[in-house]
């Protein structure tokens, strides 16, 4: 959002004040601007001047050889601008005058005919970037006058992140800002011209009905008549030119003028077009033609304005072609109202066309603004020399936005949110600034919320802290760390298990992460060939094929290969994330899995190599997460476009099917180029244990040094090693501590068929140390043991 400088002095008096420090201000206390830039305006030496007459440069099909008053002087100059006129009044830069884009006005030749200056657009006098016709000056400015002593030659254009607005509607327009100005300054505000409405209120009304006031709560409507569609004040048309809003005629420009001025969308239908107002939905499925030209394709619940028969403007959004105010429009139709935020979002979005208006409405404009509105559009005309025939009363239907909003506030409360002592003076000085009023109750403070600020902005007491910490200054709350207690990490095992795997995949294999969209995409399923069966939908997606909720990762995977391996002949993706099952419990299940796909460009031979890779990784899922390990099974029946019969093996953990494991073959391998290789995996990891991290158990040492003994044992080696670690086993001694195998021997000196096993025993005492007769006994009872199971020593 562009904000002018210049306008924005029109209500709060900014004299001295450097607007780089007045940016930095509105960004620390109000919205993030984004950029400041001056402008100076090429307007020294350029005069109004009346075009007397003109006619077409013979063999040009565009000049026209122009004859303009300058109050006594006529010249001639040539000009291609569509809407000249005769009697019209526009600036005139005489030879000498230096025009935007240091452009130095010359005496010309053009087309054979001698130019004596330039009729000027707003682009070439630095007003804004409109280039299609000459100024268009109203006809009660002095022919002659200058042109620097009507417009502000020096201006600054602020611009504001429209983010930070997203909760403040009262900001969308220049009056917002400057109240909050005059607050950061502790300047006055000047009140707004506005007509008093009541003196209407014996007229008659308009004819209005709203079929659903929750779709639209409220709506005003004036009918007006002897209107002149002149062009605006030069002040006006300016001011508009200055944020990219091009200026039209009076008609049109009051209305957007005070969009930009106190952010209400408004919009003026040709009354004769009209015969009466009534806001209801579309109803039907069909087609609407909007001012631009543009024929839509409507849906029933798109909401409407209709006159007596036919749908004449598109809530909210924009105007209907057949409605709209033309040159020959004298007697209007004054629309002010206040929609539903999310059908009109709903119906822009849809349409792809998010107009100014739309963004304001959007935001749950305060209902104030309605009334306020007309007030100033008809103070405007009034200003501008327009003597206005109001034909009906303001009529409405539903609320005004007047109704008395109030919050109780302790008057500690401030001061305990904020961490900062803040008294009861500021904080009621603070709030009075911004058009709070307040009074005292007891330990309470009673505020009353004022109506320029949205019920969805200003509704707790936490709001109006809010209000006051901003004005005091973020950064003059000292910064005070919480005295909280130190507790325990209570690790999440799942989130632990996806890093592990995250590392194991990434670092060990070679796969590159991706994070999908967790919807499908309905044209991809369809070129698989994949139907994803019951699923989720979205209520409001961003594409009407793309309403599905995903209830596995792989079609979105696969989708990515087409996108990627034009590049390269082996490419590994894998993604770790949620899938969303129907619930008819909980309504929906949201369960953690990990899919993979591995494509390699080759031939069919290379297949099984590439499968019992991916096979590989899952085994060293269940390596790494201590899981022992996966069972596979063959699967005979075709499931999905990549689970065909014969090519895909289940993944069990024990008795519990958790995944699966193949390569894509059938209808769904056409999908992607012909010498496409393609394994994938998926498992679920709600199925799988969380033991990424399993604890560990820790012996304490000895106390007392031991002793370690040797003892080679002859074994028959036809009964193998695991029959002696058995009997081993078996032999039990409160002395030994621990064994461990050493060697084992089958050479020369030992009986055919023998062998001789060396093994390690650590034997000890918890509370002595080990003296040569516990040694002694050790290796008797030891002896004794191999002996009375015919086993000797070596």
């Amino acid at each position: 959002m562009k904000l002018s400088l210049e306008w924005l002095g029109q209500y709060v008096d900014l004299a001295g004040i450097d607007p780089k420090a007045l940016a930095l201000e509105l960004t620390m206390k109000t919205a993030e601007v984004e950029e400041v830039t001056p402008v100076q305006r090429c307007l020294d030496g350029v005069v109004v001047a009346r075009v007397h007459e003109f006619a077409p440069v013979a063999g040009s099909d565009k000049l026209s050889l122009v004859t303009v008053d300058l109050g006594g002087t006529k010249v001639q100059t040539v000009c291609g601008a569509p809407n000249l006129r005769a009697g019209m009044l526009s600036a005139y830069a005489p030879i000498g005058c230096e025009l935007a884009g240091g452009f130095k006005v010359k005496r010309a030749t053009l087309a054979g005919v001698e130019s004596f200056g330039v009729l000027c657009s707003a682009k070439e006098l630095g007003l804004g970037e409109l280039h299609e016709g000459v100024l268009d000056i109203p006809p009660s400015v002095p022919v002659g006058s200058r042109l620097d002593q009507l417009i502000a030659p020096r201006d600054w254009i602020i611009e504001i992140d429209n983010k930070s607005l997203t909760h403040r509607p009262d900001l969308w327009g220049h009056y917002g800002f400057a109240r909050e100005l005059a607050a950061i300054y502790g300047r006055p505000l000047k009140p707004l011209g506005l007509e008093d409405l009541s003196q209407y209120d014996h007229l008659p009304a308009y004819p209005l009905t709203v079929d659903d006031l929750e779709l639209c709560p409220g709506y005003c409507c004036l009918e007006l008549d002897s209107l002149r569609p002149e062009p605006a004040p030069l002040a006006i048309q300016a001011r508009l030119h200055s944020v990219g809003m091009r200026a039209i005629n009076i008609l049109v420009d009051l209305t957007n003028y005070i969009m930009l001025e106190i952010g209400q969308p408004m919009h003026a239908f040709d009354a004769d077009q009209m015969g009466a107002v009534r806001v209801a939905v579309f109803g039907r499925e069909g087609e609407f033609t909007t001012l631009d030209g543009t024929t839509r394709k409507m849906r029933p619940e798109d909401l409407m304005i209709w006159n007596a028969k036919e749908p004449v403007g598109l809530a909210g959004v924009m105007g209907g072609l057949h409605s709209e105010v033309t040159e020959a429009t004298s007697r209007l139709v004054l629309e002010s109202a206040n929609f539903q935020p999310m059908t009109i979002r709903r119906t822009a979005v849809r349409l792809g066309l998010r107009t100014d208006a739309s963004q304001r409405f959007e935001k749950d404009l305060p209902r104030a603004f309605m009334a306020q509105g007309i007030a100033r559009f008809l103070d405007l005309a009034r200003q501008a020399g327009q003597s206005p025939l109001i034909r009906s009363r303001m009529t409405h239907v539903g609320s005004l936005g007047d109704e008395e909003r109030l919050i109780r506030l302790p008057v500690d409360y401030v001061s305990r949110y904020m961490g900062q002592p803040v008294g009861e003076e500021r904080v009621r000085a603070t709030l009075a600034a911004i058009g709070f009023e307040s009074r005292k109750e007891g330990d309470d403070l009673v505020v009353t919320v004022p109506p320029h600020r949205s019920s969805r902005d200003i509704s707790l007491p936490q709001d109006l802290v809010e209000e006051v910490s901003r004005f005091y200054g973020y950064d003059n709350i000292v910064p005070v760390l919480p005295a909280v207690a130190v507790t325990e990490y209570a690790f999440n095992e799942e989130m632990r298990t996806e890093h592990k795997l995250r590392r194991l995949l990434s670092q060990g294999h070679g796969f590159v992460e991706v994070h999908n969209y967790s919807w499908y995409d309905d044209r991809w399923l369809a070129k698989l060939g994949q139907d994803p069966g019951q699923t989720l939908l979205l209520a409001n997606p961003v594409a009407p094929y793309k309403a599905r909720m995903r209830t596995t990762l792989l079609p979105n995977l696969l989708e990515l290969l087409p996108q990627n391996y034009g590049q390269r002949d082996e490419l590994r993706l894998y993604e770790v994330g949620h899938v969303y099952h129907p619930d008819d419990e909980r309504g929906r299940r949201e369960v953690g899995h990990l899919g993979a796909v591995w494509f390699r460009a080759g031939g069919q031979a290379d297949l099984e190599p590439l499968f019992r890779e991916l096979k590989g990784v899952v085994e060293d899922v269940a390596v790494l997460l201590n899981l022992g390990g996966f069972r596979f099974a063959p699967a005979s029946e075709t499931r999905s476009a990549w689970e065909q019969a014969g090519c895909y093996l289940d993944v069990f953990l024990g008795e519990r099917k958790v995944g699966g494991l193949g390569y894509l073959s059938g209808p769904a391998l056409g999908a992607f180029k012909s010498n496409a290789l393609i394994c994938w995996l998926e498992l679920d990891l709600s199925l799988l244990p969380a033991l990424a991290y399993p604890d560990l158990k820790m012996t304490m040492p000895p106390s007392f040094p031991g002793s370690w003994l040797d003892f080679s044992i002859l074994w028959p080696a036809a009964e193998g090693f695991a029959a002696l670690e058995a009997l081993l086993d078996g032999f039990a001694d409160d002395l030994v501590q621990g064994r461990e195998f050493v060697a084992a021997y089958g050479g020369k000196g030992l009986e055919p068929g023998q062998k001789s096993y060396t093994f390690r025993y650590r034997i000890g005492l918890s509370d002595r140390t080990l003296t040569r007769e516990d040694i002694e006994a050790f290796r008797e009872r030891f002896m004794a043991f191999l002996t009375g199971r015919g086993l000797g020593i070596r």
